[in-house]
């Protein structure tokens, strides 16, 4: 009797122990298997482990392309997402799923037209023009929402959607991968351009490509500004020559769900603090000497559009120096901006 239950003591354990490391251990995400060019991905491994997947694009010349992030160059880069009875012929050679094809990409030049012509189940396809773009002493961001998609977030820029973050040094050889809170569209005038900038914030705070540390961090688009670098330079301007702290940020290609989105800058939040807006925030510092029952004695002022202005009933802090951060919207914000 006392083996039955010793032995069902150990066979419970292992099966605990199997579940936990089923479900804490990293797993791969299921990808799917090309039948088409369009559904071919690469499968991009970084020399310092990290793997990622990038999506092809079409434009509208039907000239295919595959915009690779820097550090490739000394990972392995394959067709990963191909059967194995599939294959790509590319410039009379064939690739096959875990063929690396770096020392390809090395003999091309940046953008050079190469011919690919996949072959599905014993039938070539028509073959088609790709060119490999690759970036060069960039940091890359790959976010992946939880669905998969950009669609709900950029169809509302309220909506909210949980997600993963990997950021990955220009060199390949680190990376940083991190759980979001939520990521979301943001902006008034840029937000209706095709290139949306985002919001996002972490689960707990992260120092970013040298940054100080944070949990809420913006991804600006840049769109309408063809040379990316003027916020860059009125950021650095106010830097030097006033004594208002200004905004850090990095330049980084980022990929949502595989698909390149473009260059982006990751910058800090404008927020109140130490290292930014070295002013008292006004309403933290009301909740703190404001207990929740207070609040729900207070009395709220609400405007005809729904806002509430101010709240009467509150016990003010000791210290009322201090401000708010206020957002102003001018008339036509939500049009794109000229330039």
């Amino acid at each position: 009797m006392k083996n039955t239950e010793k032995f069902s003591i150990i066979y419970i354990t292992v099966i605990v122990v199997c579940m936990g490391i089923y479900f804490l251990y990293p797993k791969e995400k299921p990808v799917q298997m090309a039948d088409t060019y369009e559904q071919l991905k690469l499968s991009v491994e970084f020399s310092g482990g990290e793997k990622e997947w990038i999506d092809i694009w079409k434009d509208e010349e039907e000239i295919y392309y595959f915009f690779l992030p820097a550090g490739t160059e000394t990972g392995k880069i394959n067709f990963g997402n191909l059967k194995d009875e599939d294959s790509i012929r590319i410039n009379s050679r064939t690739i096959e799923k875990k063929d690396d094809i770096g020392n390809i990409l090395t003999g091309l030049l940046s953008g050079q037209t190469v011919e690919m012509q996949m072959k599905i189940g014993g039938e070539e396809q028509e073959p088609v023009s790709l060119k490999f773009l690759c970036s060069r002493n960039i940091a890359s961001v790959f976010i992946d929402t939880a669905s998969g998609t950009v669609e709900n977030i950029h169809a509302d820029k309220n909506v909210k959607e949980k997600g993963e973050m990997c950021i990955v040094d220009a060199e390949g050889k680190n990376s940083h991968d991190m759980e979001l809170e939520y990521i979301k569209t943001r902006g008034n005038s840029t937000w209706v351009l095709d290139k949306k900038p985002y919001k996002i914030k972490l689960k707990k705070d992260s120092a970013l490509l040298g940054m100080p540390s944070a949990k809420e961090w913006v991804l600006l688009a840049n769109a309408v500004d063809d040379t990316l670098i003027k916020n860059e330079l009125i950021f650095r301007y106010a830097e030097k020559y006033t004594s208002v702290p200004s905004i850090r940020g990095q330049y980084v290609d980022l990929y949502m769900n595989g698909e390149y989105a473009g260059n982006y800058y990751l910058c800090e939040k404008v927020e109140t603090g130490d290292s930014m807006l070295n002013i008292t925030d006004l309403k933290a510092a009301t909740e703190r000497v404001n207990y929740e029952e207070v609040y729900g004695r207070s009395t709220p002022y609400v405007s005809e559009d729904g806002k509430i202005k101010a709240t009467a009933g509150l016990v003010n802090p000791e210290d009322i120096t201090g401000g708010y951060l206020v957002e102003y919207i001018s008339e036509g914000g939500n049009r794109p901006m000229e330039g």
